[in-house]
């Protein structure tokens, strides 16, 4: 597809299974659910780890203006209390829950794997829609 409008990078447009990134509309379309999904579940503080720098950017762009994301490179830069949920790209990057959640609260922990960003979105996506 074509190149989203908030891409910052050199890109070159490649078929969908060597691609890194949806092309446009389908990445708008993936943070449009993604953003909603969180609004749904009242989560606007979140807290992305593993997410390379390169794609920040089109997440902030993309995903509903009312979700603070926070990036972080690994857990050990979380501070107690600053997340409503944690979502990581990859196994083992996401601390003990009790650990970061504030006494009372229920912090959301999603742990995708994934092979590119697209798919990454796709099953954030879905896992959100699971949660109730």
């Amino acid at each position: 597809g074509a190149l989203p409008d908030t891409l910052d990078l050199p890109a070159v447009i490649v078929s969908a299974d060597r691609g890194d990134l949806p092309g446009g509309d389908d990445l708008a379309r993936r943070c449009r659910a993604v953003g909603e999904q969180l609004m749904l579940l009242g989560l606007t503080r979140v807290v992305l780890l593993g997410i390379a720098p390169r794609w920040h950017a089109l997440l902030r762009a993309g995903i509903d203006a009312r979700v603070h994301l926070m990036f972080r490179s690994s857990a050990g830069d979380l501070t107690r209390g600053e997340a409503d949920a944690i979502m990581s790209w990859g196994r083992g990057l996401v601390p003990e829950p009790s650990q970061q959640a504030p006494r009372g609260a229920r912090l959301r922990v999603l742990e995708i794997e994934a092979r590119d960003l697209g798919a990454w979105m796709e099953a954030v996506a879905q896992a959100l829609s699971q949660v109730g």
